[in-house]
C-alpha cells in the first residue's frame, strides 16, 4: 500500500476529509491510473466511507466520484464502478439520504456498488428499508446497482431491487469498516461457510456436516457434491459448491421482475423455516437463521413503502 502513488504523505497519516475535497483531482487521477497500469477492465472510482450526515468526507465523495469519471475518460472507455460505503442505520431518514445522494453530484458512472456497513442477514428490519430505499434512489439515477458483500443476504437484496450482488463464495459475508485499516490482526483461518440453499444461509462446517447427515435436506445437486465420497471430499469442495449455489440463485432472479423476485423469496422463507423447525434439534443452529424471520417483516414494510410512494405520486 506504501507504493501506491495516491497514498497519503509519508508521516501526516490518513487524508482528512478537507485534503480529500482539496486534492481530490490528483488524488482520483492516481487511482485511475494505477488500475489502468494494472490493466483493468473496469475502473473503481475514487471513494471515501461516510458514516453519518455530518461526517465532513461526505463533502469529498462528489469530487472524489466526477474526478475518477473524467481521469478514466481519458485513458478509454473502461467502465466505471461508483462505490458508496455508509453506515446505513445512520441514513434512515429520507433527508439523510437525499443528502447522501445529492453528495454525490451529477456525474453518471456506469454502475454503482453499494457497501454497507455492519448489515448482516439478521439486522433490525427498519435497517433494511433504510438499504432498499437508498438503492432505489441510485437505480433512479440511471446505472445499476450492486450490494458489496452480499454473501447469503443476496437473495433479500436482490427481491429489494438491487440489480446484482458481488460474492466471496463463503467469505466476507458482510462489509465492515471497522475490518477497514484497522492494522488488527485477523482471527485466524477460517474454512468458508457452506451454502445451505434450503435455509437461506451459509454455515460453519461444524454445523454444515450434521446436515449433510440428515434426512430433513435434499441431497445436493451440485457437480461437487455428486462427484464427492464423502463429508470431507464435500467440505473440501466448499467454494465450487459455493458457486454453484449462487450460481443458481442468480439465474433464477435474472429471469424475474423485482415484485416476483419478493414473492419467491417469500415463498422460500415459508419453506427454510419449516426446514428449519424439523433441525431445531441441531445445537447451534438457530442462530444462524434468525433472518428466516425477519425477512418478511422487511419485504411488507419495502411493499408498504412502495404503496405510499405510488399514492403520493398520484
Amino acid at each position: 500500500m506504501r507504493k501506491l502513488s495516491y497514498r497519503p504523505p509519508d508521516g501526516n497519516g490518513p487524508w482528512t476529509p478537507s485534503d480529500l475535497v482539496a486534492r481530490s483531482r490528483d488524488i482520483s487521477e492516481r487511482v485511475v491510473e494505477e488500475q489502468h497500469l494494472a490493466a483493468a477492465g473496469v475502473v473503481f472510482a475514487a471513494a471515501v466511507a461516510v458514516r453519518d450526515p455530518a461526517d465532513p468526507a461526505i463533502n469529498a465523495i462528489g469530487p472524489l466520484l466526477s474526478g475518477s469519471i473524467l481521469a478514466s475518460s481519458a485513458w478509454g472507455d473502461a467502465p466505471v464502478i461508483a462505490p458508496v460505503v455508509c453506515h446505513i442505520a445512520r441514513f434512515r431518514a429520507e433527508a439523510e439520504q437525499m443528502a447522501l445522494v445529492q453528495a454525490l453530484g451529477t456525474s453518471a458512472p456506469q454502475c454503482w456498488l453499494l457497501l454497507f456497513d455492519a448489515v448482516r442477514a439478521n439486522s433490525m428490519p427498519a435497517t433494511m428499508l433504510a438499504a432498499a430505499r437508498l438503492i432505489n434512489r441510485l437505480r433512479a439515477r440511471g446505472a445499476p446497482v450492486l450490494v458489496g458483500r452480499a454473501g447469503p443476504s443476496r437473495r433479500l437484496w436482490l427481491a429489494l431491487g438491487a440489480d446484482g450482488v458481488e460474492i466471496g463464495l463463503g467469505r466476507l459475508e458482510h462489509f465492515s469498516l471497522a475490518e477497514q485499516g484497522t492494522g488488527h490482526r485477523g482471527p485466524g483461518h477460517h474454512p468458508p461457510r457452506w451454502e445451505v440453499p434450503e435455509l437461506l444461509c451459509s454455515l460453519p462446517h461444524s454445523l454444515a456436516r450434521e446436515l449433510m447427515r440428515s434426512a430433513s435436506l435434499q441431497p445436493c445437486l451440485c457437480p461437487t457434491c455428486a462427484q464427492a465420497m464423502s463429508e470431507h471430499e464435500r467440505l473440501a469442495g466448499t467454494v465450487t459448491h459455493n458457486a454453484w449455489v449462487v450460481e443458481s440463485d442468480l439465474r433464477h432472479a435474472s429471469g424475474l421482475s423485482v415484485a416476483q423476485r419478493r414473492a419467491s423469496l417469500l415463498e422460500s422463507l415459508s419453506h427454510a423455516r419449516s426446514c428449519a423447525l424439523s433441525l431445531a434439534e441441531v445445537t447451534g443452529l438457530m442462530r444462524h437463521l434468525r433472518h428466516l424471520w425477519t425477512w418478511p417483516d422487511v419485504v411488507r414494510l419495502v411493499d408498504e413503502q412502495l404503496q405510499e410512494d405510488a399514492e403520493r405520486a398520484a
